[in-house]
């Protein structure tokens, strides 16, 4: 099976769980996938705002956790870990509406400690939020 249809399999089940998550994932689409890197699009609905009508940072903060967390899940450990450290820099605003890229690449792959960047982007390309998480493997 290959790593996209696979990664795919896999984020069924999150958008089907009872899960926090759950609720921004099943907005999202995964367009690639391979080892180390995802990447993702997901419209920006009334549920994702803020009081200022953008896109709440916890939602971005949710979205760094999870689709980091599926880049983990391509390396060769095929582990999710659980995070010690994550972050994000808030840098343009996303509005309703709009389609935002997600992608998400392992920087360290091995390891009890593992490292992975994210970026959202507008459909133009422009950073919107980046991000950084740090998980423990088991």
């Amino acid at each position: 099976m290959s790593m996209l249809k696979q990664m795919r399999r896999i984020l069924d089940v999150f958008k089907q769980s009872k899960g926090y998550d759950a609720n921004i994932l099943k907005h999202v689409s995964l367009v690639e996938a391979s080892k180390g890197k995802i990447k993702c699009e997901m419209v920006v609905h009334d549920e994702h705002l803020n009081g200022y009508g953008t896109l709440h940072g916890g939602c971005s903060a949710t979205i760094i956790d999870s689709v980091s967390s599926f880049a983990f899940v391509t390396m060769d450990d095929n582990q999710a870990g659980v995070s010690s450290d994550i972050n994000a820099s808030f840098i343009k605003a996303a509005k309703l509406g709009e389609t935002i890229v997600i992608k998400s690449d392992v920087l360290k792959g091995y390891g009890r400690v593992q490292f992975a960047n994210v970026d959202i982007c507008n459909q133009a390309g422009e950073l919107l939020v980046t991000g950084r998480h740090t998980k423990f493997m088991r």
